[in-house]
């Protein structure tokens, strides 16, 4: 507890001694030439150097200039952008033509696949009934096939036929 304390009343001490420096940085420093020679100083030389007067901001004439020059930017870009979105409409459209085309054709497929693996099952079944063989893992099998092709055909957007 007590070597907690001593460094607590340490950087007290540190911050303490320390603190004034930035003020002192923040003091100008004034360039002067006395009897032909440079010296610097902390106070303003007297008889050399001018009042320079600063505005406050921009003129009302600046700022209606700027605002004209902002709304001329403007319209150069809203025309780029429209350019720009209109292209992306275009080919976002040739996208979904091409999807359209290839989903139309893998609902074939898939119809077709779904339809073979109904065609599997049934004949396990039929195999089963007339030679008295165990055929259920084949029908399980193709139940499965038959559900994994259906969620296809779900994510797809396929009719089932």
């Amino acid at each position: 507890m007590r070597g907690r304390t001593i460094w607590r009343r340490t950087g007290a001490i540190l911050v303490l001694a320390l603190a004034p420096w930035p003020a002192a940085w923040a003091q100008g420093v004034f360039k002067c030439t006395v009897d032909g020679k440079t010296v610097y100083q902390a106070a303003p030389c007297e008889g050399q150097g001018k009042v320079v007067e600063l505005s406050r901001g921009p003129s009302e004439r600046d700022i209606q200039e700027a605002k004209k020059r902002a709304a001329a930017d403007r319209s150069q870009v809203s025309a780029a952008d429209r350019r720009i979105l209109q292209r992306a409409e275009e080919r976002t459209q040739q996208r979904v033509q091409n999807t359209v085309v290839a989903s139309n054709a893998d609902c074939t497929s898939l119809n077709n696949r779904r339809a073979a693996a109904y065609g599997r099952r049934n004949g396990a079944y039929r195999m089963s009934r007339q030679t008295n063989v165990d055929r259920s893992a084949d029908v399980h099998q193709a139940d499965s096939d038959i559900q994994m092709i259906e969620a296809q055909m779900a994510r797809a957007g396929c009719s089932m036929q």
